[in-house]
Formats: C-alpha cells, sequence, structure tokens
C-alpha cells in the first residue's frame, strides 16, 4: 500500500491596521482574520496498516488524524513613543 498524500489546502488570510490622525500616527489597531473560509482540510493519515502484530489490522488506516486549522481572529494595539 502506497503513502496516503493530503489534498491541496488554500487560505485566505486579511489583515488591517488603522493609525488615526489625532494621535499623530503613533497608535496602531490592528486586525487579522486566518482561514477566512473557514476550509477543513486533512493534513495527515494513519500510516501504519497493522495495530499491536503482523496479522493484526488496524481499523482507523488511512483515516485523517490533522486539519487546517479554523478559522481564527487575532486582534492587536500597538503605541510608538
Amino acid at each position: 500500500p502506497g503513502k496516503q498524500t493530503t489534498p491541496w489546502t488554500q487560505r485566505l488570510d486579511l489583515g488591517l491596521s488603522y493609525s488615526p490622525a489625532f494621535m499623530d500616527h503613533k497608535l496602531k489597531a490592528g486586525v487579522n482574520v486566518f482561514n477566512v473560509f473557514n476550509q477543513r482540510k486533512p493534513t495527515s493519515y494513519v500510516q501504519g496498516s497493522e495495530d499491536d502484530g503482523p496479522y493484526s489490522v488496524n481499523n482507523d488506516y488511512k483515516l485523517p488524524i490533522g486539519y487546517t486549522t479554523p478559522r481564527y481572529v487575532q486582534f492587536s494595539l500597538s503605541y510608538d513613543y
């Protein structure tokens, strides 16, 4: 049996920052959104076809065990003095 390969993954990340003029552009507020469309794709699979010995079958063989990171948001605030 060949090694299971993972599908192509595509992810859209967006970021926005704002520096208000009334603070002399020293204050910056930002937001980043990762995996905007919340695509869930497998990134790894169970590779072993045998459990404990040579004649035992692993029922999880070729099942996904890792997935892409779900959508998440990051907020930031910085000040240059």
